[in-house]
């Protein structure tokens, strides 16, 4: 009698188990989506940056360069 208890009780904690390591997978799951989403709008934030510093230098040698030709 105490066995098939002690089973049941075993089969309980074990769907209890089951059941927090599928809401733990689950909440990992759409944390890292969340952190995917950021590291995604992270880099196109930081491409567009380094696109702008980039025109800017070229203006910048652009001015530069105008500034030391001599008109024939």
């Amino acid at each position: 009698m105490s066995k098939a208890y002690e089973s049941k009780d075993i089969l309980r904690r074990g769907k209890g188990q089951e059941k927090e390591l599928q809401e733990f997978f689950k909440a990992s799951s759409i944390q890292r989506a969340k952190q995917d989403a950021e590291a995604r709008i992270a880099v196109i934030e930081l491409r567009e940056i380094n696109a702008q510093r980039r025109m800017q230098d070229h203006r910048d040698l652009d001015a530069d360069y105008h500034n030391y030709v001599i008109p024939v």
